[in-house]
């Protein structure tokens, strides 16, 4: 069933663009403030005991929503698809990076450094070449976060997976924001974000080999496999540079580069979906 929902759920945003995203963050960043004063009453000053506390109320719920609906065929395929669409991200990004690809063509760097800021979150040099690393790296990281860590834990853990997933990330950015006094738990959320990342980097970056050069990822893959939490994100891109047959130096990095990324990402999702439903329905056999 996992995978039915799966793909009609990939199907809705990626065809239809069918989701649930507007107001996501704002909708965890208003629950997050109206927790503040049980925070303060518990003295949440340890990143840990914050984090608990945002968590353990909604992955409480989610747990007794499974309770509930797991022996109701329907209802649970509607709930599961519901959260599935909440924490999935497969929006086109070529289609978010659209005035940047024109900018970039046009040498328009000023507007292609906005654009590019805008879409990585954070400052980028306006050098032509380290931009489009930077988008390249950040088109990488978001296919990880938004898309393939999410399918990962859903089809392992199912709806409680899922959102585990998405409210650690998501607390991540939260804890950033100056405005959230309890800036000690984004150490506690990255950690659990990089905890669960390590699995899906794994298999994702397994995955680049298998569809792209094939001899020197798995190399790179064998070499860094039981690297720590903190080489989640390189090995992340590097896996994915090389892939491309791309320099990991970003001297020569150009757009074709981001547009080569992108189709990449596409190539794994797909890979992932035959993946998964082949495995499922051999279960069924």
């Amino acid at each position: 069933m996992k995978f039915i929902i799966l793909l009609i759920c990939l199907l809705l945003q990626a065809i239809f663009h069918v989701s649930i995203k507007r107001g996501k963050y704002h909708l965890l960043e208003h629950y997050a403030s109206g927790m503040k004063p049980f925070l303060t009453k518990i003295n949440a000053n340890h990143g840990w005991v914050a984090l608990i506390s945002l968590m353990l109320p909604i992955l409480i719920l989610v747990l007794i929503l499974n309770a509930l609906f797991s022996h109701v065929g329907i209802l649970y395929f509607i709930y599961a698809a519901i959260v599935l669409l909440f924490c999935l991200d497969i929006r086109d990004m070529k289609k978010q990076l659209g005035d940047y690809f024109v900018a970039i063509t046009n040498e328009n760097l000023v507007k292609a450094q906005i654009e590019a800021e805008q879409f990585v979150s954070h400052s980028v040099h306006q050098n032509k070449s380290e931009m489009t690393r930077a988008v390249t790296e950040s088109i990488f990281i978001k296919a990880l976060t938004n898309i393939f860590s999410v399918i990962f834990w859903f089809m392992l853990l199912g709806p409680f997976g899922a959102v585990l997933y998405y409210l650690a990330t998501t607390l991540t950015k939260l804890a950033c924001n100056p405005e959230f006094s309890y800036t000690d738990t984004y150490f506690a959320a990255e950690y659990i974000k990089e905890l669960f990342d390590w699995l899906p980097v794994r298999v994702l970056t397994l995955t680049f080999a298998l569809i792209g050069h094939f001899g020197p990822v798995f190399t790179l893959w064998i070499d860094r496999l039981g690297a720590g939490l903190s080489d989640n994100r390189q090995l992340l891109i590097d896996a994915g540079l090389t892939a491309l047959n791309a320099d990991l130096e970003p001297t020569q990095a150009s757009a074709t580069e981001n547009n080569q990324a992108l189709s990449l990402v596409n190539r794994t999702l797909w890979t992932w979906t035959i993946v998964i439903g082949v495995l499922t329905i051999t279960s069924w056999l």
